[in-house]
């Protein structure tokens, strides 16, 4: 399990949870979380080594085009940023 950070605490999010219970509804707020979340840089290279990558297009290949798609192309976008971004 990850533990991701906001405001210098650690939030904890299993990336598999993520792939494993979609189309649940409050896997889009999960989705939703991880695309903020990632913003950070040090949270992008966590969110990349430990997997939260695959289970983003995991995601992707099963989600409708509607906001859900939208949330997890962003949280994608910024999780391959690289650099000082």
């Amino acid at each position: 399990m990850s533990h991701l950070a906001l405001y210098s605490r650690r939030i904890p999010i299993d990336f598999r949870l993520i792939a494993e219970h979609f189309p649940h509804a409050n896997v889009d707020r999960a989705i939703t979380l991880l695309m903020n979340l990632s913003s950070d840089q040090a949270n992008r290279k966590q969110v990349r080594d430990e997997g939260g990558v695959e289970a983003l297009v995991s995601v992707m290949k099963q989600a409708p085009m509607d906001a859900t798609m939208e949330h997890v192309m962003g949280a994608l976008h910024n999780v391959l940023l690289t650099g000082g971004r």
